[in-house]
């Protein structure tokens, strides 16, 4: 290769520079075998994920941790491929998640029921104990009978129940959390009332426990909502491209682009660029910034959880992305301030001060 550079007419300089390259990438790259495991590993998955998608998704959704793709993501993605995907469910959840048949007339097809595993602050021996003890009863048909048969703490009945797993049973989120905090001293209460009626949850509350407690939302994904219901940018909701929009969009165009962030990173190889990938009910955003760019909107960007970025639309083959220039940030209400009165009345006194002088008289 050095003989055929200098014959070529290639500097010494460079043809040396290329060289080194080379003798560095010999000291990592991967060998023959490694490419040829990997391309069977890729072949598997693709055949997985195009005729057996369900089990793709569940199969992935079990080996979480795994960098980038979180659950919410793997869940996303597999409702796109049309799996149904079923709530976490102390009646029917698993430890892991599992293949449910669903009765389609017929043709067999399988949902996804979310394990236990996927409850934030539920113990790993509980959420094992919870499927060991339905097998011995087959299923459970309240609230009592279930505490009957398992023997788990408060924090983790506490936890079930902000993911919601105890619906089954007639009994709402904020109902199902209040029962359990009263669980383990039911028996030193005079009455633990099985229906309390808490005000239902709009749709932004349920979106948001339902992230709080598991990472993800089965309702509807948030920047869906919050495009459709709860937009608060100066920017009109009508003028968002979504990411469905884009792959149809002539590129080096004007965009402004909204999504819920799922990655934001800042190689050290990349010379000062950032990379973000917003996510949105239809796909994935994959946004760029320059160090220009950076410099004058990443402080901005670091304070979000969702982003609305105006930039020059790039497209390379089939996959596009968002050169961002400018933020958009929310526009937040102020809260109303109620005023106190400056001045108390002769006879007030704070119940704590009230209650020591109906014991002690004035002296106090």
């Amino acid at each position: 290769l050095a003989d055929g550079m200098r014959a070529n007419g290639i500097a010494p300089p460079f043809a040396e520079m290329i060289l080194s390259q080379m003798r560095g990438f010999a000291d990592y790259g991967f060998p023959e075998s490694h490419s040829v495991s990997f391309a069977l590993i890729a072949y598997a998955s693709s055949y997985l994920k195009c005729h057996y998608p369900a089990a793709f998704f569940a199969g992935l959704l079990n080996s979480q941790p795994m960098g980038f793709y979180s659950p919410h993501s793997l869940i996303q993605a597999a409702r796109r491929h049309g799996v149904a995907i079923l709530p976490v469910c102390v009646q029917k959840s698993g430890f892991e998640c599992v293949l449910e048949p669903l009765n389609t007339g017929g043709i067999k097809e399988y949902a996804i029921r979310l394990g236990l595993r996927m409850v934030t602050g539920l113990s790993a021996s509980s959420a094992r104990q919870i499927p060991q003890a339905r097998s011995r009863v087959s299923t459970w048909n309240s609230w009592n009978d279930f505490l009957s048969h398992t023997i788990i703490p408060r924090h983790d009945l506490t936890a079930l129940a902000a993911a919601n797993a105890f619906a089954s049973f007639g009994l709402s989120r904020r109902s199902a959390v209040w029962i359990a905090a009263a669980a383990p001293h039911a028996a030193w209460l005079e009455d633990v009332d099985l229906h309390s009626r808490f005000p239902e949850e709009d749709a932004s509350l349920s979106i948001q426990q339902d992230f709080v407690s598991t990472g993800t939302s089965l309702y509807a994904h948030p920047a869906g909502f919050i495009r459709g219901q709860s937009w608060c940018y100066e920017v009109p909701v009508a003028k968002i491209k979504t990411s469905q929009d884009l792959s149809e969009l002539i590129p080096n165009q004007i965009v402004t682009v909204f999504g819920m962030i799922l990655i934001q990173q800042r190689p050290p190889s990349a010379k000062g660029m950032m990379f973000i990938t917003l996510e949105d009910e239809f796909g994935f955003i994959n946004v760029a910034l320059t160090p220009d760019a950076v410099e004058r909107i990443g402080h901005k960007i670091h304070q979000q959880s969702f982003l609305c970025l105006t930039g020059k639309l790039q497209r390379d083959g089939s996959s596009h992305s968002v050169l961002a220039k400018d933020i958009h940030l929310p526009r937040l209400s102020k809260a109303d301030v109620i005023p106190l009165p400056l001045h108390k009345p002769d006879h007030y006194h704070p119940p704590a001060k009230a209650a020591m002088m109906n014991q002690y008289g004035n002296k106090t």
